[in-house]
């Protein structure tokens, strides 16, 4: 049975993009997993296999990392498969469930067109086989 709704969009309000990173954006996203992980959580329950991806370089792929191994225990990383990583990191494979960092924010968000955005777009979306959760911080 497949987790419904297939998309949850989480709107992170007052987050910044410093430099290449969203350090609040990537706090919300992982005490949303924290909680989802949780005895009693749907995610744990379920025991979805998990993906992290971060849609703008490698910089918040690793705070995301950081911040998963200081909250997740190893029995919690191994049971749900967690990958945390880029677009290609899953390139081929595909977990139950993507939480999917933006990272761009209002004032600092380049044009994310052309056929490289679109691709990491395309791949990360694909990889998901029941739900997509996005984190933003622009509207």
């Amino acid at each position: 049975q497949r987790l419904a709704p297939a998309l949850i969009d989480v709107f992170v309000p007052r987050a910044r993009k410093v430099g290449k990173t969203n350090e609040v954006e990537a706090d919300a996203l992982v005490q949303y997993l924290k909680k989802e992980l949780e005895d009693g959580g749907a995610l744990q329950q379920r025991n979805a296999s998990i993906g992290v991806l971060s849609l703008l370089g490698i910089e918040q792929v690793r705070m995301l990392r950081s911040k998963l191994l200081d909250v997740l225990t190893d029995r919690q990383l191994a049971q749900h498969r967690v990958v945390v990583g880029d677009a290609s990191t899953l390139q081929g494979d595909e977990r139950d469930v993507i939480l999917l960092s933006m990272v761009c924010s209002p004032g600092a968000s380049p044009a994310q067109t052309g056929r490289m955005y679109e691709q990491r777009f395309n791949v990360a979306m694909s990889r998901a086989r029941d739900r997509v959760v996005l984190f933003r911080s622009i509207n």
